[in-house]
């Protein structure tokens, strides 16, 4: 998979260029320990993310065709969770919510350390979560990942907000809280105007480039603005499945 040839399209481009996967997308020795203590490997918090990785795309496949099990649901929580601390700009996130919290700022190994307890904390975080398997229209838009791998993202025009994590060019997972609620898996599909705005949330929310299917290139040169796409989504819904529902369950 890391030999796939894919679009993408960085924020200062008007338009998306082709390229390898294996290209984009990593940052050498992000996750490497400097002074790591005796008998501690430099990159055994970079070997946490093979636990992980591993199951993933089978999990994913079932998931696109809906042939899941209890364990797949397993595998995609622990890469939502992992996900929200192996983005790029982690440690100046961390450091935001730390002075926030009027503690002092990390760096270096020490970056590593709160990336290791946030991802415990995580993983405790998203069993609390409500989940959707949210489906892209079979002849409309895929879908895009941008460089960080998830994004918060809102209804149009309402209150609240959920976690938006593409997983393909044809599925994605949407989680929010709801009080009293927590946990459930279900699957819902699309219209194509609302895959068009998750997609062009997820391009305004990029820190650096999102990625797309090697035939999106004009997808991908036609992400603006959330305010661009709205006049253009279906009044009946997000979903084909549930007309007037909102992208959350919970905004009936």
């Amino acid at each position: 998979m890391r030999d796939a040839e894919v679009q993408w399209r960085r924020r200062e481009w008007q338009q998306p260029r082709f390229t390898k996967a294996r290209n984009i997308g990593y940052v050498n020795g992000m996750y490497r320990i400097s002074s790591p203590p005796e008998g501690v490997r430099p990159d055994i918090v970079d070997e946490l993310w093979d636990h992980i990785e591993q199951p993933l795309p089978e999990a994913i496949a079932r998931i696109a065709a809906r042939e899941e099990t209890g364990a797949h649901y397993g595998v995609l929580l622990n890469y939502a969770a992992a996900a929200s601390v192996r983005h790029p700009d982690f440690a100046e996130w961390v450091n935001r919510r730390r002075n926030e919290l009027g503690m002092s700022s990390v760096a270096g190994d020490e970056v590593h350390v709160d990336r290791v307890a946030l991802l415990r904390r995580g993983l405790e975080q998203v069993e609390g979560f409500r989940w959707r398997f949210v489906h892209g229209p079979a002849t409309g838009p895929r879908l895009v990942l941008n460089d960080r791998g998830w994004t918060y993202v809102g209804h149009q025009d309402r209150p609240g907000r959920g976690l938006w994590i593409p997983l393909n060019g044809q599925v994605g997972m949407l989680a929010w809280l709801q009080r009293g609620a927590a946990g459930g898996f279900e699957h819902l599909n699309l219209w194509p105007g609302w895959t068009t705005w998750l997609n062009t949330a997820t391009w305004q929310d990029a820190p650096s480039f999102v990625v797309g299917h090697p035939d999106d290139g004009d997808l991908l040169g036609r992400l603006t603005c959330i305010d661009d796409v709205a006049p253009k989504l279906e009044r009946v819904g997000p979903y084909r499945d549930r007309r007037m529902q909102g992208l959350f369950s919970d905004f009936l």
